[in-house]
């Protein structure tokens, strides 16, 4: 028994003489690989990463395997620069209690003094690394403060009903450029890509006027296109007509002129024969005009003249 325990005890002065040096060498193991762990950086095909030595930045890495110094001298992060990301304005609301209730996030004023109520969304991808990452605080909040602002700056340009259905795109593009003119004074080394209005509408108070608007509208615009398919229609026809017309006054007119330099030539002819030859044209002019004058009969006796008779036409 007395063995036993002797045995006992050695065990356990020797557990306690080496229990230090083991947890030792297994904090050092353990620091060991969080250190080796730590040497390298390993951005995905569509990732960059930032290095930082002793917090500041020292390079900007493309993906692929890369070595790099150990935690805590050299730390990286990591983002996006690829792939577009996302987000959408008016999806959540922002409550501000005063006499006219809740407002929405988006409710903003028009041009011509009208509340339209935003839902947009914002497309934009991450140019710079360092910048968004490093330079930063809170990006992406900034961004949407930013994007709200470019919003209620384009909305003060536009009517309400412009807004709504005429110059929505024309609205989007002043939105992204407005957008963009903002991100780069705030060197977010970000590119808008896309904006879209994916909603645009009155308040809930005034929503039934604006539909009963929106619908005289549309009858307005289907009226004046099927006025226009009537002009376009008529006006082709009525062109059609009086180029006829004006070309068959044009015909007439040629085939009177022609007729008369005819009769002028034929006259002028007749006048150069009768300054020959006085008698003999005025007899011939006699003969041809009681020819034609009597066409078709067989014979004629004039018995006014001095002679007994005359015969004229064909025996």
């Amino acid at each position: 028994m007395s063995d036993r325990t002797a045995e006992f005890n050695r065990a356990k002065d020797a557990l306690r003489n080496n229990l230090p040096r083991a947890f030792m060498i297994a904090v050092i193991c353990a620091l060991g690989l969080i250190v080796f762990g730590s040497c390298w950086a390993w951005p995905s095909p569509t990732e960059t990463a930032v290095v930082t030595r002793f917090g500041a930045v020292n390079r900007e890495l493309p993906s692929g395997f890369h070595f790099k110094l150990p935690w805590p001298i050299e730390d990286e992060e990591t983002v996006d620069t690829k792939i577009p990301k996302s987000f959408t304005l008016g999806e959540k609301t922002e409550i501000s209690e005063g006499e006219e209730g809740k407002i929405p996030e988006l409710a903003m004023l028009t041009k011509d003094t009208g509340i339209v109520v935003f839902k947009c969304a914002i497309q934009y991808r991450v140019r710079s690394a360092t910048k968004w990452l490093i330079e930063s605080i809170e990006p992406v909040k900034i961004l949407e403060n930013l994007a709200i602002c470019a919003t209620r700056q384009t909305s003060g340009a536009f009517e309400f009903y412009e807004l709504s259905v005429d110059k929505r795109s024309e609205a989007q593009d002043n939105i992204q450029k407005e957008l963009q003119a903002l991100v780069d004074d705030a060197d977010l080394g970000v590119e808008i890509v896309n904006v879209q209005i994916k909603d645009s509408h009155p308040p809930s108070e005034v929503k039934s006027a604006f539909e009963n608007v929106m619908q005289a509208n549309e009858s307005k615009g289907q009226k004046i296109s099927e006025a226009q398919a009537e002009v376009n229609k008529t006006v082709p026809r009525a062109s059609g007509e009086a180029q006829e017309a004006i070309n068959g006054a044009m015909g007439e007119a040629s085939r009177i002129v022609n007729s008369a330099k005819s009769e002028v030539a034929v006259f002028n002819e007749l006048l150069e024969q009768y300054r020959l030859n006085p008698e003999a044209t005025k007899a011939r002019m006699v003969f041809e005009a009681n020819e034609a004058a009597l066409n078709g009969q067989k014979r004629v006796v004039d018995r006014t003249g001095t002679q007994n008779y005359r015969v004229f036409g064909n025996r």
